[in-house]
């Protein structure tokens, strides 16, 4: 009978650790691990404030500075010229000066409405209106004796 080497194999036990393994800490990194942390951690926040930081006035669908009022008068004459079922003239004050902008809404103007005709003053009121590609739609009028009435109802929008 021929010799034939036995194969041994051994199995090495991992032992376990008496203490549980620490997470690397970055006070021990090495000044290049910093760095990196710090440029990615830079980063994040340039990409935040240029995300949010932008300036109300220079959102894309408000129109420019010069043509704001113009165009705002425009679309206010023609939502209540088409309202009253004739021409009128609308005089307005912003309520204020920035507009509303909440997440991914378009921009949004609160405005004192007096709507005069031919006849006389026709409608008096709040409304509010958004921005939308460079002109403004009407998305809700308050007349003025429903805010007397009930000031809550401006709640309600």
């Amino acid at each position: 009978m021929r010799w034939r080497a036995r194969t041994i194999v051994q199995r090495h036990a991992a032992q376990r650790a008496s203490r549980p393994q620490l997470k690397r800490n970055l006070l021990d990194a090495t000044p290049t691990d910093r760095t990196d942390s710090l440029l990615l951690a830079l980063a994040a926040l340039s990409v935040a404030v240029l995300a949010c930081g932008r300036p109300a006035n220079e959102h894309r669908d408000i129109p420019d500075a010069a043509v704001f009022n113009e165009t705002l008068q425009r679309d206010l004459d023609s939502y209540f010229s088409k309202a009253e079922s004739a021409p009128v003239k609308v005089t307005f004050e912003l309520l204020r000066d920035q507009p509303t902008i909440t997440g991914i809404a378009y921009p949004k103007y609160y405005v004192w409405v007096e709507v005069r005709s031919n006849e006389g003053l026709r409608r008096v009121g709040a409304a509010r209106v958004a921005a939308i590609n460079g002109s403004f739609e009407v998305t809700n009028f308050v007349a003025a004796e429903t805010i007397n009435l009930d000031p809550g109802s401006l709640l309600r929008w």
